[in-house]
């Protein structure tokens, strides 16, 4: 059996918030800054050409950065916290390989295709998704060995995102500075930034995995393709055909209206992102495969994450309703344009957060099918209503199609877990009142936060 965590869980994930939120509003601030040079050095154009090579990079990558990630990190996670790391080891093996060659193929696809996207867009277009497709390679990577953390429970290379702008900044001031920073070397800094922080999770990985798994003998068998065979269709369809479509959204933007539209909606996806990237959703996928065993336990911490997801959410919304449009203003007048569709979008704030959160237990829960029926009915959805409202109501329909995606995510996900598993059946009391174990989680937080000099330590789980 997995040895007994030596904190809680509300401990551990107050703990894992409090820092992934230290080093993440360093790594927002850094990537800020990069978006300035970015910003300045591009023309409008330009920067719609960037994000078209972007999501190319993203089509590409995608049936190998996310293929089968929270599947796989659930899996290992709950061997080890069954008591069966041999198994846990062969199945991340499995998938480690499996990654890397996919990585190799999407890499390899994008750069001898660039020719062929070149010719149907701009001839000079081939030369920077050749450079581009660099990370179409570099991700996965990186992305297998956070698997690794993840799924174990550690918290070591926790700053690398933060590593990761620190090198890009640097890279492109330096272009600034020697008076050569276009669109090219912006990709060129992209690249040399995620080749670094490889390096640097890299040294971290293979710590850890010799301190985990080195001295424990892998089972035999093929559990990564027992996993595949098992879930059959429904992770075909949410991991295959819908990511097929991935970045073709800005596409859709730049069929129906322009490349500088491209540009505006780009920013403000990208600023809905940034905001979205605060709430610390993704540690409750770490953790939470270590509880689902207990239902009581269960029902008790899915209705205490919808809460405060629902409030952080609000909390969220509230903030970047003017902090944003006041940095965009100061630093980017031009993009100012685009705020109303900025401040629309956060309405769906709280709602991102609880679904978040929502997916992590259907997740750890191994429901797939309702995963892979809401992934393939919303794709169609979102591209429908944007190919019907680009040309009627411009780039709002981007509002519109945020705004319904969201809400019917959360009423299909919350009627779905009352309904199969009545000890998640959530109701509004839930959400709207207090109890002691509250205002218990906010002297915990507010232990931690003034505890700054404790937040470069680490935790034993």
């Amino acid at each position: 059996m997995a040895e007994p965590s030596k904190h809680s869980f509300s401990e551990l994930f107050i703990w894992m918030a409090s820092r992934g939120q230290f080093w993440n509003i360093i790594m927002r601030g850094l990537s800020a800054a990069s978006s300035f040079f970015v910003l300045a050095a591009l023309s409008v154009y330009q920067f719609g050409l960037y994000q078209l090579i972007l999501a190319a990079v993203a089509i590409a990558g995608s049936f190998a950065s996310g293929f089968f990630d929270d599947i796989i990190s659930n899996e290992i996670a709950r061997a080890l916290a069954e008591g069966k790391p041999g198994w846990a080891k062969r199945l991340f093996l499995q998938f480690f390989a499996s990654k890397a060659l996919l990585a190799f193929l999407a890499a390899g696809i994008l750069f001898l295709g660039a020719d062929l996207v070149a010719r149907y867009y701009d001839r000079d277009m081939a030369g920077f998704i050749r450079i581009a497709s660099a990370l179409a390679l570099l991700g996965p990577l990186r992305a297998a060995e956070s698997l690794f953390f993840s799924a174990t429970r550690s918290f070591a290379a926790f700053g690398a995102g933060a590593i990761q702008e620190v090198v890009r900044l640097l890279a492109l001031a330096a272009f600034w500075v020697w008076g050569a920073l276009g669109l090219g070397e912006v990709l060129v800094a992209s690249v040399i930034a995620a080749l670094t922080v490889l390096g640097y999770t890299s040294f971290f990985f293979f710590r850890e995995y010799r301190r985990r798994f080195w001295a424990i003998p892998a089972e035999p068998g093929k559990p990564l393709w027992g996993l595949i065979r098992g879930y059959g269709l429904w992770l075909s369809l949410r991991f295959g055909i819908t990511r097929s479509l991935k970045g073709t959204d800005v596409w859709i933007v730049r069929l129906f209206l322009n490349t500088e539209a491209v540009a505006f909606y780009a920013l403000v996806i990208n600023l809905i992102s940034f905001v979205q990237s605060m709430a610390p959703t993704a540690i409750l996928g770490t953790l939470l495969p270590w509880e689902v065993k207990d239902r009581q336990r269960l029902q008790h911490i899915y209705r205490r994450m919808m809460k405060y997801g629902f409030f952080f959410g609000i909390a969220l919304a509230v903030g970047a309703f003017f902090a944003v449009p006041f940095a965009i203003e100061l630093f980017f007048p031009k993009y100012l344009t685009a705020m109303p569709l900025f401040r629309l979008m956060l309405i769906a704030m709280p709602f991102f957060v609880v679904y978040k959160f929502q997916k992590i237990f259907l997740i750890v829960l191994r429901e797939q099918k309702i995963l892979a029926l809401r992934r393939m009915g919303e794709e169609l959805l979102t591209l429908g209503v944007l190919a019907l409202f680009l040309p009627i109501v411009g780039l709002f329909a981007v509002v519109v199609s945020f705004l319904v995606v969201y809400a019917s995510r959360v009423a299909l996900l919350t009627l779905y877990l009352s309904r199969h598993y009545p000890e998640l059946r959530l109701k509004l009391r839930h959400i709207f009142s207090f109890d002691r174990d509250d205002l218990k989680v906010g002297q915990q937080i507010l232990r931690e936060v003034v505890r700054p000099r404790r937040w470069l330590g680490s935790i034993q789980p």
